[in-house]
């Protein structure tokens, strides 16, 4: 079961008013592509950036931080193309209503999926074939719920997640399992459905 507090950040975060501003949408992108030269070890310059930029999961998150730019200031046509382009080249569909924090790294750019009610905090990792937000255990016109994931969770592989749940800060979902329901803080998940097998090291222990 979500908790009261779980459902009521919900509520709030479905009420917070949209803004993607060009200078929004810049210190974005800026951070996404500050935090993949951090977590790949490489140095954070202008011209690390640009070559990143050749990067299919660079591209992608860029492509996405531009789609929401142009849904959200009545350019639907351009948010449409970058959204397009996304799923011809990568098979990548990220639906602009989803709430994605800064420093969104996507290790391959291949098959993820993450739905309107998605909402995730900073410095999210996914890999492959990810699928946020949505079951295929859904019947037709069931509310899949609000689905929160915290800072600095790592999606394997593979890995989904769906239901009104809360995926907690420096979660570790691995490869192929499938969450379904809340989880605490620094928790590791395997299986279908996704069982917490340990606890990953946090900083303040």
């Amino acid at each position: 079961m979500i908790s009261a507090g779980a459902n009521q950040a919900a509520d709030e975060t479905e009420k917070r008013p949209r803004v993607h501003s060009l200078s929004q949408t810049l210190r974005l992108i800026r951070s996404d592509i500050a935090f993949r030269c951090a977590y790949e070890h490489k140095p954070a310059n202008w011209k690390t950036g640009l070559r990143m930029l050749r990067h299919p999961g660079v591209a992608c998150v860029v492509r996405f931080r531009l789609q929401c730019f142009f849904y959200f200031n009545h350019l639907a046509p351009l948010g449409w193309l970058m959204k397009y382009l996304n799923f011809i080249f990568y098979s990548v569909v990220i639906d602009e209503r989803a709430r994605i924090g800064g420093s969104l790294y996507m290790g391959h750019a291949a098959s993820i999926l993450i739905a309107a009610n998605v909402t995730i905090g900073e410095r999210c990792i996914l890999f492959h074939q990810n699928t946020l937000g949505l079951s295929p255990f859904l019947e037709p016109g069931a509310r899949a719920g609000n689905l929160l994931i915290g800072n600095d969770v790592v999606f394997a592989g593979g890995s989904c997640a769906y239901g009104d749940i809360v995926i907690e800060d420096r979660c570790f979902v691995g490869v192929n399992a499938v969450v379904n329901r809340s989880c605490p803080p620094d928790s590791t998940l395997f299986g279908v459905p996704a069982q917490v097998i340990g606890r990953r090291p946090s900083t303040t222990d």
